[in-house]
């Protein structure tokens, strides 16, 4: 799954519930903006490759690198500005990632530079408050 169809899925949802708003007459809310950090499979790799060349705390197994969907697209949740025992500083990170063959994310965490997740791209997608 791509960016694009992330958007278009919770574009799809919003709908659905602005929808529902309206028809029962509760639709006062205000959207505002909220941003996702995303990251193709290629760059989940690339990252995953440093952690696991630098020996990081937190990293993916070759098994789970291997079932990712190579056209998906992983979204970062929860992150932690994090220095590793060995001082290595960096972000720990929880993605929510697209494997081959299910519709379902599954979490991971992974450590990655700083330099690697300032890079990452970001889209804005509104919600409800």
């Amino acid at each position: 799954m791509d960016a694009d169809e992330v958007e278009a899925r919770l574009d799809k949802a919003d709908d659905e519930r602005k929808r529902a708003k309206v028809e029962d007459g509760t639709a006062t809310e205000t959207l505002v903006p909220k941003t996702y950090i995303i990251l193709s499979t290629p760059e989940l790799r690339a990252a995953n490759a440093w952690a696991v060349r630098l020996n990081q705390n937190r990293s993916l197994t070759d098994s789970f690198v291997a079932s990712l969907d190579p056209d998906g697209t992983h979204i970062v949740g929860f992150t932690l500005d994090h220095t590793n025992y060995e001082g290595t500083p960096g972000m720990r990170c929880q993605i929510y990632c697209k494997v081959s063959g299910d519709d379902e994310p599954v979490e991971a965490w992974l450590d990655m530079r700083h330099e690697d997740y300032r890079a990452l791209q970001r889209i804005e997608i509104a919600e409800k408050p």
